[in-house]
């Protein structure tokens, strides 16, 4: 049995869903990039404290999210694109919307 919504109803949640379109349409995204002197494997979840940290308190200073919203780590990985050159870790990081509860 479906649910009834009123007129009242209908009118805040497309306004709700308008607001979130408007916002969506300026997520912000941030990409952070550091040379390394030695590359490491996997994410940075598996990456070591010392490494891991900085660039934490990077995100933390660098990524401010609107009001509301919050960051998160969305990829992150070390590279290096030829033999001769150095190692760098790339972190991308993306703002997400509060979860919206009706």
């Amino acid at each position: 049995m479906s649910k009834t919504l009123t007129d009242d109803q209908v009118r805040k949640r497309l306004a709700a869903l308008d607001r979130f379109k408007q916002e969506a349409i300026n997520i912000g995204v941030w990409d952070l990039v550091v040379n390394v002197s030695k590359g490491v494997n996997g994410r940075i979840e598996d990456w070591p404290a010392a490494i891991r940290e900085p660039i934490e308190a990077a995100i933390a200073r660098d990524c401010i999210p609107k009001p509301g919203w919050h960051v998160a780590v969305v990829a992150s990985g070390c590279f290096q694109d030829v033999a001769w050159e150095p190692c760098y870790i790339r972190v991308i990081v993306q703002e997400f919307p509060p979860i919206v509860r009706h």
